[in-house]
């Protein structure tokens, strides 16, 4: 008796628009974020390569108090917070992994790091 193939498997690129749907869901249900960003849709792009925050969507005050004093660390700190969404992404798109790029930008400064996401299996 032959196995019966798989007649769809899904890749990375077939979902990346759902991601970037959830990413700018998860900064307009942040009230905190919400009232010092100008454009969500400008503020977090995702695409097959990055999930890229551009910062200069902040207010000037918001920069001046949370990101401008250690970048690098609001950057990791900002990251992190995503590992739920991105755990809940994979899971339902069926996927048991991913290495994820963030990258953030704000007029010359650049941060970029990768971080892999993986689901536990349920025991």
């Amino acid at each position: 008796m032959n196995a019966q193939p798989d007649y769809y498997t899904q890749h990375y690129s077939d979902v990346v628009k759902l991601l970037q749907e959830k990413m700018r869901n998860n900064v307009r249900l942040n009230p905190r974020l919400r009232k010092h960003i100008g454009s969500k849709n400008r503020f977090v792009s995702v695409d097959e390569q990055e999930i890229l925050f551009n910062f200069i969507e902040y207010s000037e005050a918001y920069l001046q108090k949370f990101v401008l004093p250690d970048y690098e660390k609001y950057c990791l700190k900002f990251m992190e917070s995503f590992d739920p969404l991105l755990l809940e992404f994979l899971k339902e798109i069926h996927f048991s992994g991913y290495c994820f790029s963030f990258r953030f930008i704000y007029q010359k400064k650049t941060f970029s790091k990768s971080t892999t996401v993986l689901v536990k299996l349920e025991e």
